[in-house]
């Protein structure tokens, strides 16, 4: 039977009662008759097709929310690589520096979607994420610091 519900895409919103019809005139299905004969149960047919059935609708929600989830995951860490990219090319643009506050900076932006898009969503937050931009900034600068003290003895 699962192989016929595969034949038939049966999708998450089918109900056991469009199943019914759907199969009403499958060899298979309409055997119950027979299969009673011989096993003098139809409620056992009928239990084992409702729950290949069941089991079939448990597989397929499963792997719709697996898939969901791989989605949901790759828009988040999206999400992640715009906000940095902003964070560049605003620092670039010198409309922040290393010493710039986050409320200070989150003023700024709080209107772009870029920002409104990362807000909520898990993973890194938006702070967090412009915390470590300007913890890696500031690590550039002590060391561009340092090669530019270095040049300026040799001169």
């Amino acid at each position: 039977m699962r192989s016929l519900f595969e034949e038939h895409k049966l999708s998450l919103d089918f109900t056991w009662t469009q199943c019914q019809e759907i199969f009403a005139n499958n060899a298979v299905y309409r055997s119950a008759d027979n299969l009673e004969r011989l096993t003098y149960n139809t409620h056992l047919f009928i239990y084992y097709l409702l729950r290949a059935f069941a089991d079939y609708m448990k597989n397929l929600e499963r792997l719709d929310y697996e898939e969901k989830k791989r989605i949901r995951r790759y828009h988040e860490r999206r999400n992640r690589e715009l906000f940095r990219e902003l964070l560049e090319k605003q620092f670039k643009q010198g409309l922040f520096t290393i010493k710039t506050k986050w409320n200070i900076f989150v003023a700024t932006i709080k209107d772009n979607p870029i920002y409104t898009n990362l807000v909520g969503q898990s993973g890194s937050s938006p702070k967090e994420l412009f915390e470590d931009f300007i913890l890696v900034e500031k690590d550039n600068f002590k060391r561009q610091k340092g090669t530019l003290k270095q040049i300026i003895k040799v001169i």
